[in-house]
This record gives structure tokens, sequence and C-alpha cells, in this order.
């Protein structure tokens, strides 16, 4: 129903044309940004769910070079740029301001957004956002991190050598989602969006402020923050989360019982009732 009411279009943002589904409605808009490697499409469920049961309009999207939001242009990639993408966008469609939900990298550009743009954001929303910067400051971390950065060049090596899926299933299943996710968490339609996005994600991988996140500056934040996360995701997900609440000072956490960091789409239905919750 969602997706008949908000058929797929482009929205010009000035340089770039971005892939839109917005559902209009009443009050402030839910504002939702994927991940790595993802599109819209990741967010379906939850979105499904959530206008069912909420008046508010809904906005999903490809970001930047992701699937359908093709790159007219090619050059480096930031985080800075994606968040800034979401505000044209947010303005383009006629919104003042929204509540922005991120999954994952997209939770990141969400908290970019609340520190640039906080004017724009009423509040956010953030599904275990890579704060990884945050770990590298203590060294009880940085073994784990060692053997992920490990396996992520490992997945970047691959790619360059033109193993798409092999080097795509080393990130998802050692980085991301864990063990076994490939097949038993993702359906063939994520697998292929993945695929596709690899070009995106070795771009990305070039940005070196992607998980670096100026997360501190959030308590001079005044909109509400909220932390989701699942209580199957992998350390360095568990640990991002534990270090962010140590930093801020009004941060709210709910837990995804069983879900792990791919719980959007494996948990939408309990990931829908915990934003409805916020709201």
């Amino acid at each position: 129903a969602f997706f008949a009411k908000a058929p797929l279009k482009l929205v010009d943002i000035g340089d770039q044309s971005l892939a839109v589904r917005h559902l209009p409605g009443e009050g402030i808009p839910l504002f939702f940004i994927h991940g790595t490697l993802e599109n819209h499409h990741s967010w379906s469920e939850v979105v499904a769910y959530l206008s069912a049961a909420l008046p508010n309009p809904m906005v999903v999207y490809d970001m930047r070079g992701h699937s359908c939001s093709k790159l007219q242009e090619h050059e480096q990639g930031t985080i800075a740029q994606d968040a800034e993408d979401a505000i044209k966008l947010l303005q383009a469609l006629g919104y003042e301001q929204a509540t922005f939900i991120g999954h994952s990298y997209g939770a990141n550009i969400a908290a970019q957004i609340a520190n640039t743009y906080p004017q724009f954001a009423a509040s956010i929303i953030l599904y275990e956002p890579p704060a990884f910067g945050l770990l590298q400051e203590k060294t009880e971390y940085h073994a784990g991190l060692a053997q992920a950065g490990q396996l992520f060049t490992r997945s970047l090596s691959l790619l360059a050598d033109g193993e798409i899926e092999a080097g795509i299933k080393v990130f998802i299943e050692n980085v991301a989602f864990g063990q076994g996710s490939w097949t038993q968490q993702l359906d063939l339609r994520q697998q292929q969006t993945m695929l596709e996005n690899y070009e995106t994600y070795m771009d990305q991988a070039l940005d070196t402020t992607r998980l670096q996140g100026r997360f501190r500056d959030l308590n001079q934040y005044s909109g509400s923050i909220t932390f989701l996360t699942g209580t199957q995701s992998l350390p360095h997900f568990q640990a991002s989360i534990k270090e962010l609440a140590l930093i801020l000072e009004n941060e709210n956490i709910l837990f995804i019982d069983g879900a792990g960091h791919g719980g959007i789409f494996t948990h939408s239905a309990m990931v829908a009732e915990k934003i409805i919750e916020v709201l």
C-alpha cells in the first residue's frame, strides 16, 4: 500500500537527482536514511508498518550513487555531502524540519545532520551508528577493530580484483551482519542491490571522516536522540552503543530483542513499534 501511494520519482536537488518515495501526510515528516550498499528498500517494511499507524509524511530515498540515484558526475563522496543532500531533498519536498531516522552509515549521516543542520532536525533516531572513532580512543577495542579492519581491507581487495560477490560477502558476514547472514538474513533483492552498489561502497571507503562522527557535539543538540540496537549485533556495534551512552547526556537507548545489525528488515515490526514509542 505504501509503494502504491508513494511511487518512485526523481527529485532534483541541484547538482544531482535523487530517487524518492514520498508519502504526504500531517505533522513532522519521518525521513529515512539507508546504510552502506543498500537503497530505500531497506526501510520499506518499517515504513509500511508506520504509514498504517501514523499520519506523518514519510520519505525514503536512494542516496547519491545508490541504485536509481545514479551519479551525474563522479567525484569523491563524503558524509558531509550525504548530509547536505538530505537537507536539500527535505527542502525540495517543501519541508522545514523532519525526524531523521538512519540505519548504520545512514545513522552517522543523521547524526551529522543534527550537528551541522540542527534547525532542520526535530529529532533523530539512530539504528546502530558505527561510531568506530570512539572505539579507537580505547585500547580494549583495538584488537577487535584491527580484525574488522583487516576483513574490510580484504573485501576492498577482492572488489578491486573484480570479485564482486566474494568481496561484498566478506564485508556483510564479517563486518556488518555476521556469519551466515548473506543467505540467512538477506533475500535476493537485498543481495542484488548490494552487488550493484559496490562501486559507491568502494568510494565511501576513501572518506576517512565517515566513521569518525562528531558524536560528542550531540550534547549541544536540543532535539531528542534515540538509539536503537539489536541484542544479537556484532561486538563492535554493541561497543559503539556502550560508548555513545557514556559520552552523551540526553540519549535514549531502546533494544530490539533477538535482532542484529540488520534488524530493520529482519525485525521490522519491532523496530516500527519502537519508533512509534519514541514519537
